[in-house]
């Protein structure tokens, strides 16, 4: 796919991500009179596009398996928008959290949320053999959780709390509408995808709609509780590797 192609369909493909969510939500933020809901919707869903393109640009994988240099954009790009637009660390959360204890909690949550793929284990379902190697290990221990944090957790709800606010104080942290629309985004974006010739997929499986959001908004209490992404990283980062571990050690066991 060239330049071009991949443009419109990381244009298309971050719509159909951000749409569902932020319809319905910015309504009730401008019901609330949240601060200003529809620079608040621009905001998203420029960012969204932007980090759409970033994934879908084609750039060689240097033969490996995973789209490491894409991961690697995807989390150097907000940085860029971090320090062209001077926006407060405390807002993004691209600083180091004010507890080093709070990197246990991060550990806490991430070996708990991993608890929820014993649902799939029970029922025999690993990860493809295939992809249990030490590279796909790595990745998965490295990547997914420094792109998506980075984004979701940290530009993307910065930048709506600043303009929606959070008002609401729930389990010791104050939230607001952007953990809600980042949360929204990024499952719509594990469940929905468009294929390169345009065709909709959806997940077939309810269950893993409910993990996604669980992890979505334990992500978002951690920002808010830390104050920074890091602690986001590590736990995100264990609940992928850890399934993959799992998977590599049944099938050394299964032979």
């Amino acid at each position: 796919m060239g330049l071009a192609p991949a443009t419109i369909h990381a244009v298309i493909l971050a719509f159909a991500h951000c749409v569902p969510m932020l319809v319905p939500l910015l309504f009730l933020a401008r019901r609330y009179r949240t601060r200003n809901p529809f620079a608040a919707a621009g905001l998203a869903i420029v960012l969204c596009v932007f980090d759409e393109i970033v994934l879908d640009l084609p750039i060689s994988t240097l033969g490996l398996k995973w789209n490491w240099l894409g991961k690697l954009l995807e989390s150097l790009w907000p940085f860029l928008v971090v320090l062209i637009f001077r926006l407060p660390k405390k807002i993004t959360g691209f600083r180091l959290p004010e507890r080093p204890d709070l990197y246990l909690t991060a550990c806490a949550m991430g070996i708990g949320l991993t608890c929820f793929h014993i649902y799939y284990f029970l029922q025999g379902q690993f990860v493809a053999r295939d992809r249990t190697d030490f590279e796909s290990i790595l990745f998965q221990f490295t990547m997914p959780g420094l792109g998506e944090e980075v984004f979701y957790r940290g530009l993307l709800l910065g930048v709506l709390d600043k303009w929606l606010g959070r008002p609401w104080n729930v389990l010791g942290v104050k939230i607001g509408f952007g953990c809600l629309i980042s949360s929204g985004i990024f499952v719509i974006a594990h469940v929905v995808d468009i294929s390169k010739d345009y065709k909709i997929a959806l997940c077939p499986d309810p269950f893993f709609y409910f993990f996604v959001s669980a992890v979505a908004l334990t992500m978002c209490y951690l920002r808010y509780k830390s104050e920074s992404i890091l602690p986001c990283i590590l736990a995100h980062n264990i609940v992928n590797g850890m399934r993959y571990v799992v998977s590599a050690i049944a099938y050394m066991i299964q032979g």
